[in-house]
């Protein structure tokens, strides 16, 4: 009986602390994880996309919040309307079944996450699941490229044309955290510049009520810096410094614009500073630093200093030395010269080989630039290396090029054309303008077998870099033929990479005059290569 009690009495006092064990580690264990429900919409995808037979594809960049971190399983739900058909118009308009149509695949950042084999026509959804850790974080270069592929090719072979439309309303939802690897000085542009973003963050440029000469010069180099390296995606406001308040609740990154006596009057701690930052005279200063809500960039210096790490900034050339978060600019190269010599090949321009291939690679472009004041001569012409692949179908192949939007002459192929075959074109002068101007190449690549894909390795073609550019000219007399409105701001403005050559008169004694000079800048740097 004593015995039973015992044993009764530790099987209570074990089962007990057992449960104040489970009690105890329980709150530890308990996480929580936001969800991101995604649609194609939301990467890009505005409108029902069609992958036709044999092969096509599709691909959408696009990149995370930097403070969001995947975990877990993702989902994606394709929503489609699959169309197989004979070549041959049939009387029935029943719902084809029963047959292999193709197979559609799923790539995230190169990685195969998913494949269906569709043998019924007609709206479905399908179903992928993958991990959340393939996502690529934010970084400097990175960006997630999620690939979607449409391959008809057994379908085609029987004599059945095939498609495959996308819906926009395509979800994709996965599980997140809120630790975002750290990012520093070297991660730049990110996270103020962060291209395709699906949420995009404001950016803010903050520097005082009455600026001086070196703050607002150094802000308006930011603007147009930003606007450049974002390709007008991402234009920043510009606000005071009073009305500057870092808070959890506002999401917002900003670049704070100070020089070295703005910054003596300021609590640096309170805005998230907490090193204590010094600048030889004459040097610039770049610190990278966390605010509450957001990511935050100083740029400072003396009257001189302060505009060279603005250059430095806006020049995407921001590398940290031993701290990470700090950088110290002592010099900026000088600009080069901006136009070239009568005679310029792809080389000289930049520009280099360019290869076209599908069906990402189909139209490539460049820039050249007509000093103000000068027009193209009329004898201005190209002299276009070209070769191809002989495996094309010439007939439904070909290479288009046009000057800033006009087609200027359209190349047939042949197999004479296939090696290094130079076509002399006529640069059309009353398509060229003052500012910049630009030549688009767009290739038609299609193989002689309707049913084989055209890979790069079948159907590609090249546009050599010794192709030359000859542009002779002269002092201007009336203006371009061309009409221009206002959509063809800036480009009558820029005369290069830069905008050495802009001057932009701002009134003083109005905050409101500088906002929207600055956001003017933002523009004209949203039109530069």
């Amino acid at each position: 009986m004593k015995r039973s009690f015992v044993y009764q009495l530790f099987g209570f006092i074990l089962l007990a602390g057992l449960v104040f064990n489970l009690a105890a580690i329980r709150p530890v264990q308990a996480q929580t994880t936001s969800q991101a429900d995604l649609t194609l919409t939301d990467l890009g995808m505005m409108i029902p996309q069609t992958l036709t037979g044999p092969i096509s594809e599709v691909n959408f960049s696009f990149n995370l919040p930097a403070d969001w971190m995947p975990e877990g399983t993702a989902t994606l739900d394709i929503n489609i309307m699959a169309f197989f058909s004979s070549l041959v118009a049939t009387e029935s308009n029943q719902t084809l079944s029963g047959l292999v149509g193709g197979d559609l695949s799923l790539f995230l950042n190169d990685t195969m996450v998913g494949i269906d084999t569709l043998q019924t026509s007609g709206e479905q959804t399908l179903h992928y699941e993958f991990d959340a850790a393939l996502f690529a974080p934010v970084t400097r270069d990175g960006v997630n490229v999620l690939r979607i592929r449409w391959d008809g090719s057994i379908s085609c072979l029987m004599n059945l044309l095939s498609s495959v439309t996308l819906s926009p309303t395509s979800r994709l939802s996965f599980g997140y955290g809120a630790d975002q690897k750290s990012l520093t000085l070297n991660d730049f542009p990110a996270p103020f510049v962060i291209k395709n973003s699906v949420q995009p963050v404001l950016l803010k440029i903050a520097l005082p009520a009455n600026p001086s000469a070196g703050e607002l010069r150094a802000a308006m180099v930011l603007a147009a810096g930003i606007g450049q390296i974002s390709n007008g995606e991402t234009l920043a406001e510009v606000i005071s410094l009073v009305d500057y308040r870092p808070s959890d609740t506002a999401s917002q990154n900003m670049i704070l614009v100070a020089n070295t006596d703005t910054l003596k009057t300021l609590s640096l701690p309170s805005l998230g500073i907490t090193s204590d930052l010094q600048a030889n005279a004459g040097e610039g200063l770049v610190y990278f630093f966390k605010p509450a809500g957001g990511y935050g960039l100083l740029v400072s210096g003396d009257e001189s200093g302060i505009v060279k790490a603005a250059q430095a900034v806006s020049a995407d050339q921001v590398i940290a030395g031993g701290d990470a978060n700090t950088m110290l600019v002592s010099g900026i190269n000088p600009v080069a010269a901006t136009t070239g010599p009568e005679d310029m090949t792809l080389d000289d321009l930049g520009v280099g080989e360019l290869v076209f291939t599908k069906p990402n690679s189909l139209s490539q472009s460049f820039d050249f630039f007509v000093p103000a004041g000068n027009q193209v001569r009329a004898d201005a012409s190209f002299d276009l290396v070209i070769s191809h692949s002989q495996q094309l179908d010439y007939l439904r192949s070909g290479l288009q090029m046009l000057v800033n939007g006009y087609p200027a002459v359209s190349l047939r192929l042949t197999d004479n054309t296939s090696n290094q075959a130079m076509f002399k074109l006529i640069m059309p002068a009353n398509l060229v303008h003052a500012g910049r101007n630009t030549v688009e190449f767009v290739a038609d690549l299609n193989t002689r077998d309707l049913c084989t894909a055209p890979t790069s390795n079948m159907a590609w073609m090249r546009v050599s870099s010794s192709s030359l550019l000859h542009l002779p000219l002269e002092t201007a007399v009336g203006g371009s033929l061309v009409s221009k409105t206002f959509g063809d701001f800036p480009n009558a403005f820029l005369t290069g990479s830069g905008l050495d050559n802009v001057l932009i008169e701002v009134a003083p004694a109005k905050f409101g005059n500088i906002q929207a000079a600055v956001k003017l800048a933002g523009w004209l740097g949203a039109g530069l290569p």
